[in-house]
């Protein structure tokens, strides 16, 4: 039997996810000198054909990640919003 830890594989999956989104958004910011304006800047081809993400993926209940901006210039969270889909309740799940 696989070992989860707390939360179970949604936890599990939104964590890897969230790294992978992370790790783009600091890619965008080595080569763009700022954060991303939104999530979906990450899976818009360039001029090259290149994006930080072939796509955005969803949170494990289906829908769109959140790019919360902080108050320095590469300060953020990526935030999903849980299994009732509503973000700014209990069950949201912040990565930072």
């Amino acid at each position: 039997m696989a070992e989860w830890g707390s939360g179970g594989p949604s936890r599990c999956l939104f964590h890897l996810c969230s790294k992978l989104i992370m790790g783009a958004v600091r890619m965008f910011y080595v080569m763009n000198s700022a954060l991303p304006a939104s999530l979906e800047v990450l899976a818009k081809k360039d001029g090259r054909g290149r994006s930080q993400l072939e796509s955005l993926p969803n949170d494990p209940w289906g829908n769109a990640y959140k790019l919360v901006l902080g108050d320095s210039p590469r300060d953020f969270k990526i935030k999903s919003a849980g299994a009732d889909g509503k973000h700014g309740t209990d069950d949201d799940l912040p990565a930072k």
